[in-house]
């Protein structure tokens, strides 16, 4: 997963792996290429605040993720990269 694609903060998302990924073809990235949207949820950080230690336990809201091949990453500027995802 990529920044330019799903935000920053990408320590913060868990994929539900009880839903299975949808495969598409994204005919933009790359001259095209085969991703995954990921069903899952990220922390809210809305509610939540961005203070760097809190006694509050976090927020997670619902919400959909892109997955590209390993291949294609960095390709599109600068930003975070997450290989190894948590799951729910």
């Amino acid at each position: 997963m990529e920044e330019a694609d799903n935000g920053d903060y990408l320590a913060s998302v868990k994929i539900d792996t009880t839903i299975p990924p949808k495969e598409n073809y994204d005919a933009s990235l790359l001259g095209g290429t085969m991703c995954a949207t990921l069903n899952g949820m990220r922390i809210d950080y809305t509610r939540t605040g961005e203070a760097l230690y809190t006694a509050d336990q976090p927020v997670y809201k619902k919400d959909k993720f892109k997955a590209i091949p390993y291949c294609c990453w960095n390709n599109r500027g600068k930003g975070e990269m997450y290989v190894w995802m948590r799951e729910n």
